[in-house]
Parts: structure tokens; C-alpha cells; sequence
């Protein structure tokens, strides 16, 4: 059943209109962990701000659990946001800043239940012994999980996450990772909406996946989704390579005036010409070979008719193919299946 239902929706910004997001329709459903990805400038932050009533759309409706988003704002709490900023309050403790939410909720039945939930979220946090700190004496990382905490204690039906990652240390991010699959495991989770650049949160923790795209218009610019889908499909299958650049690594090749993208990971590399009808296969050579420590990078150059083009192959660190160095010349092979079409000639 969905919870978020958006229909027609434009909003212009700017002066004079310079920008529009236009959504003609998508829904959200219940316990849905829906990940938004984009570049900057796409409209991902309207998206939110629209979501938790912040912005009014200029045209078409925004509803969540039947009524407009807007209806909601600053009223009974069914919509949380987590800003990129945090957003505490400064002169409230980390204990007062989950109280006071907690009570504003009006999802408790009295002070002893508030206090039980506080208690429960320090500990989850992992925030023992701040309890009375400021967030001017809390880490980076502490205040974000304050604020996703803040947020989630009010029991929301709809939890919305500008860049939950933000300047978060490399270390803290599985930690936090962690901590929202902890809260999610209940019984009635509520649905999430993030907005991010984190291709690695987008395919490891969403169920759906949504790339929002700007392209120009003459003196303007339009974002609109691009593609939706579940992780594995808006990955294995990108519906261009704009789409598929911001998921990860991708390779474009010109086959016979038609473009084609390809994984790192889907070519091969060979000592010799791999001759199967159901794959694709060339001569290279290694330009650069890059270490990543869970895997390594190679830089190809080949010629592709007249042109010099690159591609990029990617092997587990213990694959044998660790054995290639810079300058040797080796064959690419890419299982035709994987070759996904992004674009057709002219007609």
C-alpha cells in the first residue's frame, strides 16, 4: 500500500524560473527504503523539502497517508527530516533534545514511556555518558546520531534523509549503517526517503532505487527521474550512461554507430583472443594499473576503428590477472549480455 503518493507535480525555482523538478508520478510504499541519486543541482533537496511540507509544489499534488504533505507540517509529527546540518538544538542536551521530540510525538502514553524510549535510544546511539552534553561537545559523528535519533524516537511514518553520510569518518559509516538496520527492524518500520551522491548506500540498502537527472532547455533546466527500479535492475540495466555513471563505474563503447555501456567488472582480461559467439573480445593495452587493495583497476587503450578509445577492467586483488603490469598487452572480453544499449543510431 503506498504511503507517498506524488502526481504532476512541477516546482520552479529560481528567478526568473530557471529550474523545474517535475515528477508526473511515482509512489512510496509502506516500510519502503527508497533511495534518491543525482547530481548536484538535480533537485534532490526540493524533493525533501517538498516531501516534509517545507515547499509547496506549484503544480500537481504530494500526498502522505492520504493527506497533502504540506497538511502535516509542524502538526502531529507523522514526517521527520534529517538534514544534512544536523540541525540540533544548541542550547539543548543530547537527553533533552530525544525528550522534547519524544513528547512533541504524541506517540506516548506518559512520562515513564518517554523516559523508556530516551533511555533506549542513548544506548542504541551509543551516546552513554553524553547524556547531558551539548552538541557543541559531541563529535561529528555523535551529532549525526543524534539526529537520526531525534528523529526516529518521534516514530515517524516517514523518515526523510538529506545525505545521511555527510561528514561522517570512514570508520563511523558501517557503525551508523548499522544502527539505522537496528531501528528498521521493527515491527511497523516507517518509509525512508534518502537523498544522496552514495552510490554504495543507494544499491546496498535500498529496496528502490530513483536517479534524478537536469538536463537544459534552452535557458532552463528540467530534473526529472531518469530511471526507478530495484538496485540490481538500475544497475545492471542503466537506461543511459549518465544513469550509470552515478552508480558506480562504467565504460562506454561504440559498437557499429551504437553506444553501449559496460561494468569494470563484467570485462576480462586474457593472454589471448577469447573466440565464443557470445562475447566481444579485443586487443588492448595496459595504460595504468591502479591498486585498490579489494581489487585492482586496469586502464586499457585500444583502437576502435580510427579511434583510440579507454575502458576500464576490474579484477579481485587474488585473481591471477593481478599479474599484469603497465605496458603489456593483453585481450578484453565482455560477455555480450552484459553489453547494455544505451543509445541507437539515427534512424
Amino acid at each position: 500500500m503506498a504511503l507517498v503518493e506524488i502526481a504532476d507535480v512541477k516546482k520552479f525555482l529560481g528567478t526568473p524560473k530557471r529550474f523545474c523538478l517535475t515528477i508526473d508520478r511515482l509512489e512510496i510504499a509502506k516500510g519502503e527504503f527508497f533511495t534518491v541519486v543525482g547530481p548536484s543541482g538535480a533537485g534532490k533537496s526540493t524533493l525533501i523539502l517538498m516531501l516534509g511540507g517545507f515547499l509547496t509544489p506549484d503544480q500537481g499534488s504530494i500526498k502522505v497517508g492520504k493527506k497533502s504533505a504540506m497538511s502535516h507540517f509542524g502538526s502531529d509529527r507523522f514526517i521527520r527530516t534529517v538534514f544534512q546540518e544536523n540541525a540540533l538544538f544548541p542550547h539543548l542536551t543530547v537527553c533533552d533534545q530525544l525528550r522534547i521530540s519524544a513528547v512533541l510525538s504524541h506517540r506516548y502514553s506518559g512520562s515513564d514511556d518517554v523516559l523508556q524510549a530516551v533511555d533506549y535510544f542513548i544506548n542504541a546511539l551509543e551516546l552513554k555518558g553524553k547524556e547531558d552534553s551539548l552538541p557543541s561537545q559531541l563529535s561529528g559523528g555523535q551529532k549525526r546520531r543524534l539526529a537520526l535519533g531525534r528523529a526516529m524516537i518521534a516514530r515517524p511514518k516517514l523518515l526523510l534523509l538529506d545525505e545521511p553520510l555527510t561528514a561522517v569518518p570512514g570508520e563511523m559509516r558501517e557503525d551508523l549503517l548499522n544502527l539505522m538496520d537496528t531501528i528498521f527492524d521493527e515491527k511497523t518500520p516507517p518509509a525512508v526517503v534518502v537523498v544522496t551522491h552514495d552510490a554504495d548506500l543507494a544499491l546496498s540498502r535500498s529496496d528502490r532505487i530513483a536517479v534524478l537527472i537536469s538536463t537544459k532547455n534552452g535557458e532552463s533546466e528540467e530534473g526529472e527521474f531518469k530511471r526507478v527500479g530495484t538496485p540490481e535492475d538500475v544497475y545492471s540495466s542503466p537506461s543511459s550512461m549518465e544513469v550509470a555513471g552515478l552508480l558506480g563505474g562504467a565504460n562506454t563503447l561504440v559498437l557499429d554507430s551504437t553506444t553501449f555501456v559496460v561494468r569494470p567488472e563484467q570485462i576480462a582480461l586474457a593472454d589471448c583472443r577469447v573466440v565464443r559467439p557470445d562475447v566481444y573480445c579485443e586487443e588492448a593495452i595496459i595504460k595504468k594499473r591502479i591498486y585498490r587493495g579489494y581489487a585492482v583497476d586496469y586502464v586499457l587503450e585500444w583502437r576502435n576503428g580510427e579511434t583510440l578509445s579507454h575502458v576500464t577492467a576490474r579484477a579481485l586483488s587474488h585473481d591471477a590477472q593481478q599479474q599484469y603490469c603497465e605496458g603489456s598487452t593483453v585481450w578484453f572480453a565482455i560477455g555480450k549480455r552484459n553489453l547494455k544499449v544505451v543509445k541507437r543510431p539515427a534512424s
